[in-house]
């Protein structure tokens, strides 16, 4: 190249530079690679987010259709590419004839972890399926519809695969539903709320290894399940616990499936249960802690024996409210066995050896530690209850099938309650209960007949707690009802074992209930006597405890003889109520034992040898609140509070009385009603009933057999007797309080003599007390309560008593003090053993004189100073006296005079019965003058009443210082009935009187309805009366018989105690008119205020509705 010619060129062009990269130009082109990039994804998504559901949707329905040959449809699919998040809305399953859903989901939900692609392998944040619903229909013969798919699915047993690679975290299954349609049986089984959670789940290492807690909640016909697990089902050692539990699974929907061969058949019942389930595969477990050396080698010998189990399962399973019947009982008596509870808790070693000292395959099963609980345990005949055990509880229970040993520590029994009855024919229930059971009870019965042989039993201890026994008992002419409660029975160690002369331990204790008035034992004590004496509770709780030794009977065998049942303990009762069981002995008694309980605290021995009954008891014994009354008429007739019996001895032989011995007796509180009848008996010599006599009997066999009675010193403590004298005419009474003394000893035998057939010797008898709660009494005789026939000597007196000290009562009760005066009192009687009785009773008043009336007084302003006069002689002294004398076989009597003012003195005294003095004041009888009688509930005087006060009114006029009181009387109770009438009555006179004024026959004085009016008359009443009536169905009164319309009146007339009020007004009230109008002033009349049956309770007299007249001086 030319070099000359090259220049030029170079001079005249610009010299190149080199060209540098600016680091903007690099990022944006970076920019425009990651702009591309997301633009591309999010055309991906895009075209996912819109593209693939629809596909997905069709192929879904498409190859899933095709796989299960049945009809799939998917109602539409979500997905969130973005999110890797798949939704499927609408998945349905149709059944094989396509008309009906076998499957549906509403929802399924998952969304897939992006670190799946660093795993290569699914990891999965969530996975949901919201309210799937399954149909399965069984159709009989063991044919489903889902053979169909079943037959599709099942495939080729395929080789063994390695364990896929995935992990799942959250899976959720919500409110899953499941329909099993029974068609042969009818029935559908329904799951209802099925709730799964899963919250992790990996084959991966290392996650592989970490446990997982799923939980499981559904509910079974409407009763919850639940479900816990702990699992590690991808581990080298796999090993899980799963938890089962329910609280009440209802068994009626499962009833149609029991066997109908089984004799007993449920109707009724829950299952509870509580089953822990666990798996230990591959896991070598350590063994387990040894008690001793022994237990260590019998466990290996176990081991060498059994293969080892993997699988255990624990926990409890109970029956709850369920109830049995028998298949063989009758329609109209059904047997139903019921219990609320039923639970069995326990340590079981179930194995099959795999290899045996015989060479053989056995079942080897031990049982330790058993528990049984049966709670809610009850019997039933038809709808009425027979027996029931609120528990029974069976612990520490030990079976051993190759030693062929049960041995239970304790058997225990809670709160059972037995209703025993017995018809009139003396037929138990039990045989009742034999005849409904029929077939079925002989079938249990010749399964028992042959038990397997061998067998060693023993019960270390056997409890009975508070256990009830009812007794209803119709065989005696009145039925006998007991309630035995807090029965406690403990017994044991018992084993069949134990030979046969050994005794068996035993503690008893039990309680009788207590019974109202009408209840168990029949009648209330205050309505047989009346109201009369005290009263108390009508029923009484006894108890009773004994603790001994009993032998039970064995039959004779092996050379050895028979033994009967013995016993020998010590028996303790309290307030054991005798009463109760009068029934059974009633017809040995001449009384009516209203009340008695029993307390004793003895040692006994008893045995039933085939000759009958033989008891020896020794001990102390005690009779408390007796109470007693006569046949006919009920009367009040032994009470007492308390009859101790100290040195107690009673023997029975052939179940008979033999001997009967109190050392020493102590009564307190007493009473006692001794009445001579008019053949002058005294009725407490025939409380026992004596046996019929049989006229080819000799005389002196009754005399061998009869039951020795011996009674040492008894003492009397604060007594009470009533003394009634029916065989003097007018009768005579006394009553005689705070009575104490003593009684000496006597027996029914004759005294040891060489003559025969000498009476019993008479006892001393001394008594201190008070005659009518004022006078001291002393009482001194000889008497013999067994003697036969009947001797006594009894002498009562009250000598000069001293009347001053009494001026608080009569200052009180009579407004005066009592200045000075003595009383005396002599009573005596005597009956010899030929049947002669001399009898006397004498009352003297000396110098009776009252003071002035005392300032302030509340009391009555009687005539005091009048009445001593009118009933003293000229010395002032006031004399009662009635000599009797006679036999009482051919009674004869001499009544002396004034025999009414002896009794009016003997009950009140001439300061505390100023009715009485009225009387003689009046100069007419008590009983005829001192009261104006009226019908109950009437106000209006009678003929007798008339005839009574022209009496008072000629006395009125002939003394006339004399004021008259009235005081009405009336009583709410005893008048309620009479007072209702008295208004009907006056209600029919009324509407009487209203329908002839209608008819212009009115007039002042009315005719009482007659009979036939009467009706008519009722009606109309009942018509306009504003009472609740009986109606129809269209509301109007229904038209009833005469009676029920009188019934209802009378129902609704009010009766309270301002009306009786206002009744005793009215009839004082016309007692003042009526003297009025014969002629007594007004001023002297003075109308007092009511009184009710206390003022005649005061005076001792029955009551009686009327007026009580009363007198005053100016």
């Amino acid at each position: 190249m030319d070099h000359a010619s090259d220049q030029p060129a170079a001079a005249g062009a610009p010299t190149p530079t080199p060209q540098r990269r600016s680091p903007r130009t690099g990022a944006w082109r970076w920019l425009r690679i990651a702009g591309l990039a997301l633009a591309g994804l999010l055309l991906f998504w895009l075209l996912a987010w819109a593209g693939l559901p629809p596909l997905l949707k069709w192929q879904l329905e498409r190859q899933a259709g095709a796989a299960l040959g049945r009809q799939v449809s998917v109602e539409r699919v979500e997905l969130k590419p973005w999110s890797l998040e798949l939704e499927l809305h609408g998945l349905r399953l149709l059944d094989a004839q396509g008309q009906g859903d076998q499957f549906t989901l509403e929802r399924l939900y998952l969304d897939l972890d992006a670190r799946s692609l660093l795993q290569l392998a699914p990891v999965l944040d969530a996975l949901e399926f919201d309210r799937p619903h399954f149909r399965l229909r069984h159709l009989g013969g063991g044919r489903y519809d889902i053979d169909d798919l079943i037959a599709r699915l099942l495939k080729p047993e395929q080789p063994a695969s390695e364990l896929p690679r995935f992990a799942l975290f959250q899976l959720q299954l919500r409110d899953a539903a499941i329909d099993f349609i029974d068609e042969p049986v009818g029935r559908t089984q329904q799951i209802r709320q099925l709730t799964l959670k899963l919250p992790f789940l990996s084959s991966l290492e290392p996650q592989r290894e970490q446990p997982s807690e799923p939980s499981l909640h559904f509910l079974l016909n409407g009763d919850p399940v639940d479900a816990k697990a702990l699992l590690q089902p991808f581990a080298q050692a796999r090993q899980g616990e799963a938890r089962l539990h329910s609280a009440a699974l209802d068994l009626a929907p499962y009833l149609p499936y029991w066997p109908a061969t089984l004799p007993l058949r449920p109707t009724r019942g829950q299952l509870e249960f509580d089953l822990t389930l666990r798996l230990a595969a591959g896991a070598q477990q350590a063994p387990a802690a040894r008690d001793d050396q022994a237990a260590q080698e019998r466990q290996d010998q176990q081991d060498q024996q059994m293969a080892p189990t993997p699988l255990s399962l624990a926990g409890h399973l109970a029956l709850r409210d369920v109830e049995l019947e028998w298949a063989g009982a009758s329609a109209a008596q059904p047997m139903r066995l019921r219990w609320d509870r039923l639970r069995f808790d326990g340590k079981t070693r179930l194995g099959w050896p795999i290899r045996s000292p015989s060479g053989t395959m056995a079942l080897a099963l031990a049982l330790e530690d058993g528990r049984l609980q049966v709670d809610g345990l009850a019997l039933h005949e038809g709808d009425q209850p027979q027996a029931s055990l609120a528990r029974l509880l069976l612990a520490n229970a030990r079976i051993d099938l190759a030693e062929r040993r049960l041995v239970v520590g304790q058997l225990r029994l809670e709160q059972p309650d037995l209703q025993l009855e017995r018809d009139q024919r003396q037929r138990w229930m039990f045989e009742r209960w034999q005849a409904a059971l029929g077939q079925a009870d002989q079938a249990i019965a010749s399964n028992q007949a042959s038990p397997a042989p061998g067998w060693r039993l023993q019960l270390d201890q056997f409890e009975l707690a508070d256990g009830r026994l009812g007794l209803v008992d119709r065989s005696p002419v009145r039925p006998v009802r007991l309630r035995v409660e807090a029965l406690q029975l403990s017994a044991g160690p018992w084993s069949n074992a134990l030979p046969a002369a050994q005794a068996l331990p035993l503690e008893l204790s039990l309680q009788l209930a207590q019974s109202g008035p009408g209840g168990p034992g029949g009648r209330s004590e205050q309505g047989r006597q009346g109201g009369a004496g005290r009263s108390g509770p009508a029923g009484s709780a006894g108890a009773l405890r004994y603790q001994g030794r009993i032998e039970l009977p064995q039959p004779a065998s092996g050379g050895h003889p028979a033994r009967f049942f013995a016993s020998q303990g010590r028996l303790e009762l309290d307030q054991l109520p005798l009463h109760r069981l009068e029934p059974y002995f009633a017809a040995a008694l001449n009384l009516e034992l209203l009340r008695a309980e029993l307390g004793l605290r003895a040692s006994v021995e008893l045995s039933l040898p085939p000759e009958g009954l033989q008891l020896a008891l020794r001990g102390d014994g005690a009779v408390e609140r007796l109470r007693t009354s006569t046949l006919e008429p009920a009367e009040r007739l032994l009470d007492w509070q308390s009859l101790g019996l100290r040195g107690l001895q009673l023997d029975l032989k052939g179940g008979a009385l033999s001997r009967l011995k109190v050392a020493e007796t102590v009564l307190s509180d007493y009473y006692a009603r001794i009445v001579i009848d008019p053949q002058g008996r005294i009725n407490l010599q025939q409380l026992l009933r004596q046996p019929a006599a049989k006229p080819a009997t000799p005389p002196a066999a009754p005399t061998a057999q009869q039951a020795r009675l011996e009674f040492g010193p008894i003492s009397f403590v604060n007594g009470q007797v009533d003394f009634a004298d029916h065989f003097i005419r007018p009768n005579y009474s006394a009553r005689l309080s705070e009575l104490s003394g003593s009684l000496g000893g006597f027996s029914n035998q004759p005294p040891r003599s060489e003559q025969p057939g000498q009476a019993p010797e008479l006892a001393a008898l001394s008594l201190r007390g008070k005659v009518e709660g004022q006078a001291s009494l002393a009482v001194e005789g000889q008497l013999n309560p067994l003697a036969q026939p009947l001797a006594l000597d009894i002498r009562a007196q009250v000598d000069d008593l001293d009347l001053p000290p009494l001026s608080p009562y009569s200052i009180k009760y009579a407004g005066h003090g009592i200045e000075r005066g003595k009383l005396g009192m002599t009573v005596r009687y005597q009956i010899a053993p030929d049947g002669q009785l001399q009898a006397s009773n004498q009352i003297l008043l000396k110098q009776l004189n009252f003071s002035e009336r005392v300032e302030g007084s509340e009391a009555p302003n009687l005539p005091i100073r009048l009445a001593v006069a009118l009933l003293a002689d000229r010395n002032g002294v006031i004399d009662l006296n009635l000599p009797i004398s006679g036999s009482i076989n051919d009674p004869q009597f001499r009544v002396g005079p004034i025999v009414w003012r002896m009794v009016l003195n003997l009950i009140g005294k001439a300061v505390t019965a100023p009715f009485a003095l009225i009387a003689q004041a009046l100069g007419g009888s008590a009983e005829d003058l001192r009261q104006i009688d009226f019908a109950p509930g009437r106000s209006e005087l009678d003929a007798a009443a008339r005839s009574r006060l022209e009496q008072v009114a000629q006395a009125m006029a002939q003394r006339p210082a004399l004021r008259l009181t009235l005081a009405g009387q009336s009583d709410l109770e005893r008048e309620r009935r009479a007072y209702q009438q008295a208004q009907l009555q006056q209600r029919l006179l009324q509407e009487k009187q209203r329908q002839l004024e209608r008819r212009g026959q009115g007039s002042e004085a009315v005719a009482p309805p007659t009979a036939a009016e009467s009706a008519e008359l009722l009606a109309a009443v009942y018509r306009r009366a504003d009472i609740p009536k009986p109606r129809n169905l269209v509301g109007l009164a229904k038209t009833l018989p005469a009676a029920e319309m009188e019934a209802l009146l009378l129902a609704s007339i009010p009766v309270d105690a301002d009306r009786m009020r206002e009744l005793a007004l009215a009839r004082a009230g016309a007692v003042r008119d009526a003297l009025v109008r014969l002629g007594v002033d007004h001023e002297r009349l003075y109308l007092l205020a009511p009184t009710g049956p206390e003022q005649a309770a005061t005076d001792g007299q029955p009551w009686q509705a009327g007026v009580m007249l009363g007198l005053k001086t100016e």
